[in-house]
């Protein structure tokens, strides 16, 4: 998350190794589903509580489940939870039913994938000629 004023200043970045170390089962856990869930899920309880409205979000590798965890953030909890600044009880889903909480204002992609037909460099006749003198020589 960047400040439109100040655009190279970072406020925080999530990872699976801020959750990792409260869990035994470590190393397959990183890569789960459920995992990158329990991230989103914690993304937005700390945007609500910190307050942030718009958002600039970057992505930096090939987004996985995009569409699906957008939708997570996106999506009011049905759990209500304590804030901890106000000390009270905040029920999601009956305050931002209609109007999201959050506002995306820009998506950056810095990794793009290349989905057609990608052709490597081959060789030449002239090439295979002299590759194949090379290998009776030897």
């Amino acid at each position: 998350m960047r400040n439109e004023d100040d655009y190279f200043y970072n406020y925080f970045s999530l990872s699976p190794g801020l959750f990792l170390k409260f869990y035994n089962n470590k190393r397959p856990l990183k890569k789960t589903k459920l995992f990158r869930i329990l991230i989103i899920k914690y993304l937005r309880k700390l945007l609500i509580a910190s307050e942030v409205r718009d958002l600039v979000i970057i992505v930096r590798k090939g987004p996985i489940m995009f569409l699906e965890l957008f939708d997570i953030l996106m999506t009011p909890d049905n759990k209500p939870y304590m804030l901890p600044t106000s000390k009270e009880v905040y029920n999601d889903e009956l305050l931002n039913t209609r109007f999201p909480k959050l506002f995306i204002r820009k998506f950056f992609f810095t990794k793009t994938k290349f989905f057609g037909v990608f052709k490597g460099p081959r060789k030449g006749r002239l090439k295979r000629k002299v590759f194949r003198k090379l290998i009776k020589k030897s």
